[in-house]
């Protein structure tokens, strides 16, 4: 059985179609894994920095009522005898303990990627890179009614050079 010309250049354009469709898929893929992982990191910066800049609402748009509570309890610990009974109370209450210094700090901390094996749809992890003035470790992030907030926090961020 010998195989035409034609069927040759039909066989060469399906091949190439399917190359070209595998290639959107998996660039599309990966497209859509590093938008999400940005938008993840945008929310935990957006609470970092509205802290630093004293913009309650801003840090407060991006807290979950869960991450409102735990923001609250860290405010109150941080603080001392005041205590504070909303979000934007908290955030006004770190923000005026904070230094000059550790506002600017708390401004530029990075997080480190968010791998895809902590993503389960609507809950991921963020990670920073270094210590900060609020001591946070990691943030839980969960994905309520379509948009991503900060749920959890995990305190007591580990320098590297303390683990003698």
């Amino acid at each position: 059985m010998r195989i035409s010309d034609s069927e040759l250049r039909f066989a060469a354009r399906v091949g190439f179609v399917v190359v070209i469709l595998m290639l959107a898929m998996t660039g599309g893929c990966a497209y859509l894994f590093f938008r999400s992982e940005q938008v993840l990191r945008d929310v935990a910066q957006d609470l970092l920095r509205g802290i630093a800049s004293g913009d309650s609402a801003t840090a407060c748009h991006a807290l979950s009522r869960k991450g409102e509570e735990a923001l609250l309890d860290r405010a109150n610990d941080l603080v001392g005898g005041r205590k504070s009974a909303t979000c934007e109370e908290a955030v006004i209450a770190i923000y005026e303990s904070l230094s000059e210094q550790q506002r600017s700090a708390l401004l530029s901390v990075e997080m480190t990627a968010i791998p895809k094996k902590h993503q389960a749809g609507s809950a991921a992890t963020a990670r920073l890179q270094e210590a900060n003035a609020l001591d946070i470790a990691s943030m839980e992030l969960r994905k309520i009614d379509g948009r991503w907030m900060v749920a959890e926090f995990a305190f007591g961020y580990e320098r590297p050079d303390s683990a003698d």
